[in-house]
């Protein structure tokens, strides 16, 4: 996909996990790797991405602290509260999204995956040009 045609997105980060089989104290998406914890690679990555328009982060009620001091230093809107399964949070989230149209795009990517490639995100959104 030439970057010349890329149509504007939002995406949803689902960060409203507990991640209760990775660490009991401390959720995955909140680690620190490199300096950075991992929901903040992946906000930074989409950050990065042309086409860009919105990035909201789906967060769980108990994590406001954590996830703030995550995105110092970005101005992000206000994170969402999710809910008690991945679906419920996904639900809040496109709600959340008003004036939505058919031809929006929204992409949904899990918090605790920041280790993907920008071309991959190019060729998803130009499927999206063929297939619903």
């Amino acid at each position: 996909m030439s970057k010349s045609t890329i149509k504007d997105f939002t995406v949803l980060i689902a960060a409203a996990g507990r991640g209760s089989r990775f660490d009991e104290k401390l959720p995955k998406q909140y680690w620190n790797v490199g300096g950075k914890t991992i929901l903040r690679h992946t906000i930074d990555k989409f950050l990065n991405i042309e086409g860009l328009k919105k990035v909201h982060v789906l967060i769980h009620p108990d994590h406001q602290d954590l996830y703030e001091s995550a995105i110092k230093g970005l101005n992000l809107p206000a994170p969402i509260l999710g809910g008690n399964e991945r679906k419920d949070s996904i639900y809040s989230g496109l709600k959340h999204l008003s004036k939505l149209k058919n031809e929006d795009l929204i992409l949904i990517h899990d918090a605790a995956r920041p280790f993907f490639r920008e071309d991959d995100i190019f060729k998803l959104l130009d499927s999206l040009k063929t297939f619903d």
